[in-house]
């Protein structure tokens, strides 16, 4: 076969031009083929050479790490089984978008530099697979982002929770002391220094025991302190956390409160 017939049977079919025998087929320069016949022929190449590095298995460590903190951190907020799987398609979408930008852009870089279509499918590997990290890379920070934002919404439910349930303490603790202060009063009317006795016990466990619920909600408050001083003022759950702040003090406060009556109390027997 001469070098004519061999460059005519590579011509396009859709390309109808006239090509007389008098030209000298070797000096004609042939159409560019276009981007979507670029990216038809790359395709498979690039299939089968990264498909399988794009498998839930590469998925890098930090990513990996990054996507449990987010995931843990809506469990701990009360996101239920619609939110975890909203956070999951999210990630999957920008893993995908960044590998298919750099394929076609990967693709593009490869058929200008004059390569053809084997250019244009090496330059779409190469994009593809830069992709494919930069979407680990975008996905790992929005994962983080995710962590953070569930996490501080866990940690104001967990405090307006706290900050109920001592409420509630305090208001039992009182209604217990006006109680302990009826029966001193009726055993010290009928001389009954056994039952004053009783009580002193019963007072001195009660001040035991509210001392360490004092003890481990300062432990808990000292944990809100730290968590305010790290979010920025500019965050938009910032002055909830400080409001709460502020109420879990108070509440700790009347809780220390009811204890030094409690002790009061105990010291008048």
């Amino acid at each position: 076969m001469s070098k004519a017939q061999i460059w005519l049977s590579r011509q396009p079919c859709s390309h109808h031009q006239t090509i007389l025998p008098s030209q000298n087929p070797l000096q004609h320069t042939p159409a560019p083929m276009t981007s979507l016949a670029l990216f038809k022929k790359a395709a498979p190449v690039v299939t089968a050479i990264l498909l399988p590095c794009l498998s839930s298995s590469c998925v890098g460590p930090a990513l990996m790490a990054a996507q449990q903190l987010a995931q843990g951190a809506i469990a701990k907020r009360g996101g239920g089984a619609a939110e975890q799987q909203k956070f999951a398609k999210d990630q999957t979408k920008t893993q995908r978008q960044a590998e298919v930008g750099g394929l076609v852009l990967g693709a593009g870089i490869g058929a200008l530099a004059g390569g053809g279509w084997k250019g244009a499918a090496i330059g779409a590997g190469v994009g593809l697979l830069a992709g494919h990290f930069f979407g680990q890379h975008v996905a790992t920070k929005k994962a983080l982002a995710q962590a953070s934002e569930a996490n501080l919404d866990a940690c104001i439910k967990e405090s307006l929770a706290d900050n109920a349930a001592v409420r509630k303490r305090v208001s039992s603790l009182n209604s217990e002391l006006a109680a302990y202060k009826k029966r001193i009063s009726v055993a010290r009317a009928q001389g009954n220094g056994k039952e004053l006795a009783k009580i002193k016990v019963e007072l001195n466990n009660l001040n035991s025991k509210v001392a360490g619920e004092v003890k481990t909600y300062d432990a808990g408050i000292g944990m809100q302190k730290q968590i305010v001083a790290k979010v920025p003022s500019s965050n938009t759950k910032y002055a909830k956390l400080n409001s709460t702040l502020r109420e879990s003090t108070g509440n700790r406060d009347q809780l220390e409160s009811s204890r030094r009556q409690i002790a009061s109390l105990r010291d008048t027997l």
